[in-house]
């Protein structure tokens, strides 16, 4: 059992959310999920040798909703922050006293 969180745009009300939670329930492999309009996210257990993030990805879509895996998002805020570190790190050296 995996879980994964997918960012999903475009949901207006919470009959679109419990429309791709429908959805995404009906995929073979979901265990569970779960759709919060707020948070603009589905939580999900599933099983990773029956079904692929890119598949509920896809099933998102073909509802006329934009998704994208968390994970992904993450990683990219994660180096971009990392990369700003190291430039304050660098100019906090360079500006130092010695």
């Amino acid at each position: 059992m995996k879980k994964e969180t997918i960012k999903i745009s475009g949901m207006s009300c919470a009959a679109c959310a419990a429309r791709i939670e429908k959805k995404l329930n009906s995929l073979d492999g979901i265990r569970k999920a779960s759709v919060n309009l707020t948070t603009e996210k589905a939580n999900i257990a599933y099983q990773p040798g029956r079904v692929k993030v890119e598949e509920m990805i896809s099933a998102i879509q073909t509802l006329g909703y934009s998704a994208e895996n968390i994970g992904e998002i993450d990683n990219g805020r994660q180096i971009e922050q990392k990369e700003l570190e190291i430039k304050v790190l660098r100019l906090l050296l360079l500006f130092s006293p010695a």
